[in-house]
């Protein structure tokens, strides 16, 4: 079971900061670290004009792979954002934990930027990990 970790902070570069530097110290510990970004302030594109990707989602595609021999990217278009629930099912179930900015109302800990102590977070992660207690 994957433990997961939200970062909840009215400062947006707090958040990423915060997801950033607890990424590093979990990574740091040997354990398989995903993360989410949750964007619901407008919508991104990872597109641009005159790629194939690009092409391919004009023509009417809903759902886009791409894949190379180092990243495999699964883009899909949709009306609505995605819960926790179905972001989460995009991972490998190898990853041990995954660090959450943004959705820190629906993790399984929450932490709030700016944090003061990455190690501290981690260990309690590394326990709740261990007990299964989460």
């Amino acid at each position: 079971m994957t433990l997961t970790i939200g970062i909840k902070s009215e400062d947006k570069e707090a958040k990423t900061s915060a997801a950033e530097t607890l990424i590093a110290e979990l990574t740091a510990r040997g354990l398989k670290v995903g993360a989410i970004k949750s964007h619901t302030h407008g919508g991104f594109d990872l597109d641009r004009p005159g790629k194939a990707s690009y092409r391919h989602r004009a023509a009417g595609a809903v759902e886009t792979v791409m894949s190379s021999p180092e990243v495999l990217a699964d883009v899909r278009y949709r009306a609505a954002s995605p819960s926790l629930a179905e972001a989460l099912s995009r991972f490998s179930p190898d990853i041990d934990i995954i660090v959450c900015d943004g959705f820190a109302d629906q993790a399984d800990m929450t932490v709030t930027a700016p944090i003061s102590d990455a190690a501290d977070i981690a260990d309690r992660a590394e326990l709740a990990l261990a007990r299964k207690s989460y």
